[in-house]
Formats: C-alpha cells, sequence, structure tokens
C-alpha cells in the first residue's frame, strides 16, 4: 500500500525501565530487545523517541545501549520545579544530555506545564531559548494536558514551537479544535499522545480497573465498532490519531519489539476509516490526573 502518513512517531519510553500503565500492569520493555529497538529507531528517519527526567531509568537505558546514536532522534521532557532559573534550566538539560549520551535533543519541552503559575516564566523560557543557542536542542515547548495551555504559551512565548497534548478517540476532546489548527499553522508542531488512554482501550473491557467501572459502556461501545469494522482496537486507536488534523506526529507506547513492529506497519500503511463515532468518555475520566488508581 502507498504510504499515506508522512508524520512523525514517537515510541514512548516510559517502560523501558518501569511498568506503566493501569496497575502498573504494562510490564517493562524486555531489556534483551532493547538494544534492537533503539539501532531501529535510529535508522528509520520516520521514528523518535520520546523520553522525561521522570521516567525512571528511561534515559539511562538510552545512554548504556545507544551511545551518540540518536542524536536529533529524541525528545525530552524536564520538570520544572520552584526556584528554577535560566542557568538551572540549563544546567537540567545538559544532565539529561549526559544521561542519555547524546550531543543534543531534538526537542526538551517541559513536562508539567499546568503547574507552572507560581513559576518565573521568563526565566524558565529564557533557560530554553539559551539551550537552543547553545546547540543542546533543535526546538522547545510544552507538554499539556489543556488545549488552552498551548494556545496561552504560544501566544506568550512566540519561540515555543513543540507541543503535546494528550487525544484520543474515546475522548475526542480536541479533533475539532480551532485554537490548536492555529497554532499548528503558525510553523508549530503539535504531537498527540496517550492514544491508548495508557493501555486502558487495548484492555478486555471485563477487566478494567475499578475506578473506570462507571465508563465500562462507552468502552464497550468502542470494542463492538472495533469488531464491526473487523479492525483491532490497536489498529483503531492509530487510526483516529492520524486522521487529526493539527497533529504533526504521535507518541505511543509499546511493551516489546513485536508491538513496536507493529506499531509502524499500522501508522503507515494507508488510512482505512474516514468517520469514527462519539463514544464521550466523560471528562474527568480523560484525564489520568483524576484516576483514583488502587
Amino acid at each position: 500500500m502507498k504510504e499515506d502518513f508522512k508524520k512523525i512517531t514517537f515510541v514512548g519510553t516510559a517502560n523501558l525501565g518501569a511498568n506503566y500503565g493501569p496497575h502498573l500492569n504494562s510490564g517493562k520493555f524486555p531489556e534483551g530487545e532493547i538494544v534492537r529497538l533503539l539501532g531501529t529507531i535510529a535508522e528509520d528517519p520516520r521514528v523518535y523517541l520520546d523520553t522525561a527526567d521522570s521516567y525512571p531509568n528511561s534515559q539511562e537505558l538510552i545512554g548504556k545501549f545507544a551511545p551518540n546514536k540518536l542524536n536529533s532522534k529524541i525528545k525530552t521532557k524536564i520538570t520544572i520545579r520552584k526556584g528554577d532559573e535560566l542557568k538551572s534550566i540549563v544546567k537540567m538539560v545538559q544532565q539529561s544530555l549526559t544521561t542519555v549520551k547524546q550531543d543534543h535533543f531534538y526537542s526538551v519541552l517541559v513536562h508539567n506545564s499546568e503547574e507552572l503559575e507560581d513559576r518565573n516564566l521568563v526565566e524558565i523560557f529564557s533557560g530554553l531559548n539559551l539551550c537552543v543557542q547553545k546547540g543542546l536542542t533543535a526546538h522547545i515547548g510544552m507538554s499539556c494536558y489543556e488545549s488552552k495551555t498551548i494556545v496561552k504559551m504560544k501566544n506568550l512565548f512566540s519561540s515555543l514551537d513543540h507541543f503535546q497534548i494528550q487525544e484520543n478517540i474515546i475522548s475526542q476532546e480536541n479533533f475539532d479544535n480551532m485554537e490548536l489548527n492555529k497554532v499548528a499553522n503558525s510553523k508549530s508542531k503539535i504531537f498527540v499522545r496517550s492514544i491508548f488512554l495508557q493501555g486502558l482501550l487495548l484492555m478486555n473491557t471485563n477487566e478494567l480497573p475499578e475506578y473506570i467501572y462507571s465508563e465500562t459502556l462507552k468502552f464497550k461501545n468502542f470494542e463492538n465498532f472495533c469488531n464491526q469494522m473487523g479492525i483491532s482496537k490497536f489498529k483503531c486507536c492509530i487510526e483516529y490519531a492520524k486522521s487529526i488534523p493539527w497533529s504533526s506526529g504521535i507518541v505511543a507506547g509499546i511493551r516489546n519489539i513485536n508491538e513496536y513492529e507493529e506499531l509502524v506497519k499500522e501508522v503507515y500503511s494507508s488510512k482505512s476509516i474516514l468517520e469514527f463515532p462519539k463514544f464521550y468518555l466523560n471528562k474527568p475520566y480523560s484525564d489520568p490526573r483524576n484516576w483514583k488508581k488502587s
């Protein structure tokens, strides 16, 4: 099939060194397969890595198994603390580069963007701009939960040109968001994360965690749609993410090398679904910060 999706795919690395997902049951990526994974990504111009200083052992494993092989292929996220200023921001990025054993990042994003109201924003973003000037990263931006945060920060700091936000088929909060379209048309890139809702969308509906029970019917409706279309939940989630008009690519976690190969295959195959029904997942449940995990 002819490829019709020319955007970037980021492989999430939250589970390279730790369990991740509902009840932390996703399973760590097998260490014996990490060398192959990182080597394959290094050779594929369509695929990048997404990591963060808060992902346990993720950056250390990248540095251990792919030193100097992933320059300009890694998007990392940094956590801003109270009192951080220009010098500490630069030092934070330099430390992350030392850990992943690369010379420069593709992009550096602020991880805790919704917590910045009481921080010195001018100092923080001056530090990020200095990272660009020093050649530590090509792009800077923010990882957000709310579209309004992206719009606000882009208006305040025009040099921010990379963002990411969660969006998935069961929530569909921002598919037709005109403000995000404007940002995407201003020479900025917005990447879609949580396309599987931290794995909940791939689970058997009879095994959903207790904190999501009240929304079980929405998940069953999604499951029924996939069955009617004759496609897997995995593929359906990707098809939806590929259709988002303002997106420049997706971020997706995988548990092993087989899932990586399936991800790349599905992302770069021709689209097969033109319209998606609304499943209307209630707002509190579409945001993992509201989940009361047991």
